[in-house]
């Protein structure tokens, strides 16, 4: 083998001429100039293209997720979130923690205040009955908080509440976000503004306990009573006196509805627990109401706001901060939405623009009214079925799964849990079924419910919240399961 070292196998490189690339290059120039002038060599001015901006589509940032628990101490921490399995419900940003917490923290006699729901929906929620039997079904396991707000005189015709005696005597003039007559947008937290013209008055009353087990109900009762009263009105520019009086009793509260622009006010007034009428009156000059608040000191409260007939994009009428002021006071640790009946109500077949339509406008609405609670729960409800008659058959509506995807859709955009309502109850041709049968349990137009489908849509809701619940509860007491 050669003996040759690695520096004897590298070649010298050559010897260079420092001004050998000088010379060259001035030939080139001296060829360059003669054949096309010196002219030609002089830098041109370059005249740079403006550059086009970037148009950047701004998009909702998606919500933030809480990293989801691998370890038993993970699961037990509140800053880790384990999804919670339950068919027909979802929640993959853990948005539900809030409210499962606040039922936990009752349990565990931790709780110092009632747990509120603000439940927002328009004729599927109408009689209150679907929304009274979830109020019945949480009550029995979390305790009586009472009937909750409702608004101070019916906004349409077929408004009604259970679980409360609720009169109205004289003349109200009503606005509602129906209606949107309002250039202020100041309609109160359930979107419904009574106005008296001449003397009225409006009665909240405790239901005799005799009442208060509706047959085909849960039986509990419920609304009974209540220990803390609140009056929700608006004073303004020649506003009349608002006279309060509790079970006739004299004297009464006068309240001044006078003031130089118009405010939001809230009256609150403690009582025994027990069973109350209160009565609210006005005079001559006109007073403005929103609703008021019948509660107690602890247990489940659940506000229906009916809001009859409303479309998904309805609660953007409301002026913001007005609507922010009335949710921020009420303080609800979970916020209900089922919107989407009225869309299927006017279209039975839907386009796909319209669906882009609905489901923006129902993300939009929900983040206004989450905007004074952003740490509380929030869920949205798909609409149910909804039937139609073709060729003398009961079909479901062609519209019904865009809009309950349109639904699911607004609940991910915004991070809310989403219950799909309509898979729930069975789907396609449901209310073919429910026509069907004996008795019926969904009225003749195949979409407003009869007392026992009401019944049945509270149960449902009810059984799968109170599922996942169940979940939520044994990994928060035992983070090894």
């Amino acid at each position: 083998m050669d003996n040759t070292s690695l520096e004897d196998l590298v070649v010298p490189p050559p010897e260079l001429d420092p001004f050998e690339g000088i010379r060259r290059g001035y030939l080139v120039f001296l060829m360059l100039a003669l054949t096309t002038g010196l002219s030609t060599l002089r830098p041109k001015a370059v005249e740079e293209e403006p550059e086009m901006p970037t148009v950047v589509e701004e998009e909702t940032p998606a919500p933030a997720q809480k990293p989801i628990a691998s370890t038993p101490e993970e699961k037990g921490s509140p800053q880790f979130y384990r999804p919670i399995l339950v068919n027909h419900y979802r929640d993959p940003h853990g948005s539900m923690w809030h409210f499962f917490q606040a039922l936990l923290d009752e349990t565990e006699g931790k709780r110092k205040e009632p747990i509120r729901v603000l439940y927002y929906g328009n004729s599927e929620i109408g009689f209150d009955r679907p929304t009274s039997q979830i109020r019945r079904r949480f009550q029995s396991h979390f305790g009586d908080g009472g009937k909750g707000f409702l608004v101070a005189a019916p906004g349409w015709r077929y408004q009604r509440h259970s679980d409360v005696v609720w009169k109205q005597g004289g003349r109200w003039k009503i606005d509602t976000i129906r209606g949107a007559k309002r250039k202020d947008g100041l309609y109160g937290l359930g979107g419904v503004l009574a106005i008296s013209d001449g003397p009225a008055w409006s009665e909240f009353a405790a239901v005799p306990v005799e009442n208060s087990r509706p047959d085909g109900y849960r039986n509990f009762p419920t609304g009974t009573r209540f220990s803390k009263f609140e009056l929700y009105y608006q004073t303004y520019a020649g506003g009349g006196e608002i006279t309060i009086t509790v079970d006739g009793d004299e004297p009464p509260t006068v309240l001044s509805g006078a003031s130089y622009t118009p405010k939001d006010r809230v009256f609150s007034l403690d009582v025994s627990d027990g069973p109350h009428t209160v009565r609210v009156s006005g005079g001559r000059r006109p007073i403005r109401l929103y609703g008021a608040v019948l509660e107690r000191e602890r247990g489940f409260v659940l506000d229906t706001v009916q809001v009859i007939g409303a479309w998904a994009n309805s609660q953007q009428v409301f002026d913001k901060d007005h609507l922010k002021r009335q949710v921020a006071r009420r303080k609800p640790d979970l916020v209900i939405f089922q919107w989407g009946a009225k869309e299927l109500m006017r279209n039975p077949e839907i386009s796909a623009a319209q669906v882009r339509s609905f489901k923006n406008s129902y993300a939009e609405s929900i983040r206004r009214t989450m905007a004074a609670r952003p740490r509380a729960s929030c869920l949205v409800i798909s609409t149910k079925d909804m039937g139609m008659r073709r060729r003398n058959l009961i079909v479901t509506r062609p519209a019904v799964q865009h809009v309950v995807n349109g639904a699911s859709d607004a609940a991910q955009k915004t991070g809310c849990a989403f219950l799909n309502l309509y898979e729930a109850l069975g789907g396609e041709n449901t209310m073919r079924r429910w026509y069907e049968e004996k008795p019926r349990r969904v009225a003749p137009d195949l979409g407003h419910l009869m007392r026992l489908g009401a019944i049945e849509v509270g149960d449902t809701i009810s059984d799968i919240l109170l599922e996942a619940y169940d979940q939520y509860e044994k990994e928060r007491r035992d983070p090894t399961t």
